[in-house]
């Protein structure tokens, strides 16, 4: 077996390469199937060595690719881009959905290898497929990034078109330029919701003196968005302005979910939790004690 994974248990596969760390897992008719969760497995890794050689591209600013370079990019890249354009923000490359695009795919290599059940779980950013007759689907999420467990869960309806969730904020994986703890955001694909929470988040900000910031390449010299400020550190916020920061991501999840990018976001700050919309059809949240 490749090296590059491996089998936690039947059914479940775990994928620790470069910068992926996945968990597939797959079902058919209620049993585990790790036949269709490896197919997963090693098209993560066929997906990983494309997109090496495409990064050129991936980490221009989105309204900086060229038609030619669209009509020449492999399938991820060009779903990536798609994702991204959908913001209508100019300062964002395609990485900003790469992991929530790469669930996507495995989901479908994994349904494709004749599993019914699929949850592709991205580093948190989530792309699953049910069996019609389930009901729900419950997804752990965190309330703030600096934590390893789930503090709440969502109840997602199996009729629902939600099939992708994704967390971003400050003390995650990617760079940010807001200050929410943690944002959800739930959409049709896991590489919309990728996106999705990436913007949401940067909108959740404010001013106020214990927020330093700074150029994204201090934190990271290789990263995507140079010359970008980005949150380096958050202080002692004030109340006041902490619930501007959670009314401006508010403001961008409404406008997200009005363009049908998005179907729902949560955001936590501190000791806030804002839900959007408040009263949805097709999920709920609740906290673990």
């Amino acid at each position: 077996m490749d090296e590059r994974f491996k089998i936690i248990k039947e059914g479940k596969v775990l994928v620790d390469h470069g910068p992926i760390t996945m968990v597939i897992e797959a079902g058919l008719r209620e049993e585990p199937y790790t036949y269709a969760a490896v197919a997963g497995a090693n098209k993560a890794l066929e997906l990983l060595e494309q997109l090496a050689k495409e990064l050129y591209v991936a980490k221009k600013y989105i309204t900086g690719i060229g038609y030619d370079e669209k009509n020449k990019c492999s399938l991820a890249l060009k779903k990536m881009i798609e994702s991204v354009e959908r913001l209508d923000e100019s300062d964002f490359t395609p990485m900003a959905s790469v992991a929530g695009t790469f669930s996507d795919l495995v989901k479908e290599k994994v349904f494709e290898a004749g599993a019914d059940y699929v949850v592709v779980n991205n580093g948190g950013d989530i792309s699953y497929q049910m069996p019609h007759n389930r009901e729900y689907m419950r997804i752990g999420i965190i309330s703030d990034l600096s934590g390893n467990k789930p503090t709440h869960v969502i109840r997602i309806k199996g009729s629902s078109e939600i099939h992708g969730a994704a967390t971003s904020g400050f003390g995650g994986r990617s760079l940010t330029k807001g200050i929410a703890s943690a944002v959800t955001a739930l959409a049709a694909t896991g590489s919309l919701a990728d996106a999705a929470a990436t913007s949401i988040a940067n909108a959740t900000y404010c001013e106020d003196a214990p927020i330093e910031r700074c150029l994204a390449e201090e934190l990271d010299y290789d990263t995507d968005i140079r010359g970008a400020m980005v949150t380096k550190n958050i202080g002692h916020i004030k109340q006041e302005n902490i619930e501007i920061a959670v009314r401006n991501g508010l403001k961008r999840a409404k406008a997200l979910f009005e363009k049908k990018v998005i179907l729902g976001a949560v955001i936590f700050l501190k000791d806030h939790m804002a839900v959007y919309p408040e009263n949805s059809a097709d999920f709920a949240i609740s906290a673990i004690y």
